[in-house]
């Protein structure tokens, strides 16, 4: 017996394309063959100048809806599409450059399906090349807990990963940051920060491209890795502390005490030495990783965590 699509679970997949023609068309024919879900892409072009929004014209189809604005940069551009989008069940962040697996969104929605309250779904990936041949499937160390603390300091799974609930959703766009990591960062940060339901999965769901082309990519290789943390704890833009504020004056109100506590312990770091040793100090901000530890406590010493 055939299934009615009004019966299949909806999700809205968020895009925030920008000069994204290459590799645009294999990305969205994925998107509207996922299984056993009632698809809604919904697109906001973040200022493109090539063909982009030409090619999702010419599908032609009704489960595709296109927005434009000014450039605001991937987060705040997928930020602006969450606020605007169709309403849905379940939504999906989702990179232009990508390839899903067919069931990526049905597993997912299995799993956030069992609870009405806030919740977050995170899975893998296999990384590939340009031509989407595997490399390997990445490791998201699922075994270790997700808390706060680490979102705060260096940890968040790429956006890609993320199915979340119309609950979450709602949570999400209480909020109005002027300043965001990225929104990565500022999903699992609210979530968190929110004791919301996380559900994690080592299963690879998407093929995830490297090309030199990305906003944002990942590397195997962990020289690189700790080059940019110490070049970001060099910068001096504050943008764990900016995240950590937004976050703060956002949500302080709702929040569980404890996790408001975790949250003010960054935002006020600045204000005295002895704040600053306190931060320091606060063993709930160890993680598993040496060289982060160390990049922690040398960008908190002078002042520019």
């Amino acid at each position: 017996m055939t299934t009615n699509i009004s019966d299949k679970p909806s999700v809205s997949v968020l895009l925030s394309t920008y000069n994204g023609h290459q590799y645009i068309r294999q990305l969205v024919d994925s998107v509207l063959a996922q299984e056993e879900v009632n698809v809604k892409l919904q697109v906001r072009d973040d200022g493109s100048t090539d063909d982009t929004i030409d090619i999702l014209k010419s599908y032609n189809d009704p489960r595709i809806t296109i927005r434009t604005g000014k450039n605001l940069k991937p987060a705040l551009s997928f930020l602006s599409l969450l606020r605007d989008c169709d309403d849905a069940e379940y939504y999906a962040y989702c990179d232009q450059d990508d390839y899903w697996y067919p069931n990526k969104l049905i597993t997912a929605v299995t799993e956030l399906e069992r609870t009405n309250e806030p919740a977050l779904f995170i899975s893998t990936y296999d990384v590939c090349d340009e031509n989407l041949n595997k490399l390997f499937t990445y490791d998201m160390k699922f075994e270790e807990p997700q808390r706060l603390q680490d979102a705060l300091l260096y940890r968040a799974p790429s956006a890609c990963t993320m199915v979340f609930n119309h609950a979450l959703r709602e949570v999400i766009n209480r909020a109005n940051p002027s300043f965001v990591r990225m929104h990565d960062f500022w999903t699992l940060i609210t979530a968190l920060s929110h004791g919301c339901r996380i559900v994690t999965k080592n299963v690879p769901l998407i093929k995830y491209r490297q090309h030199a082309g990305e906003s944002v990519g990942i590397t195997p290789t962990l020289g690189v890795r700790i080059k940019r943390l110490m070049k970001s704890a060099r910068k001096g833009n504050n943008e764990r502390w900016r995240q950590a504020k937004e976050a703060y004056d956002a949500y302080k109100d709702e929040i569980q005490p404890d996790k408001r506590e975790i949250l003010e312990e960054v935002v006020q770091y600045r204000d005295s030495f002895s704040n600053k040793m306190k931060l320091l100090k606060d063993k709930r901000f160890k993680t598993t990783s040496t060289y982060i530890n160390i990049l922690f406590k040398v960008s908190v010493l002078i002042g520019k965590f």
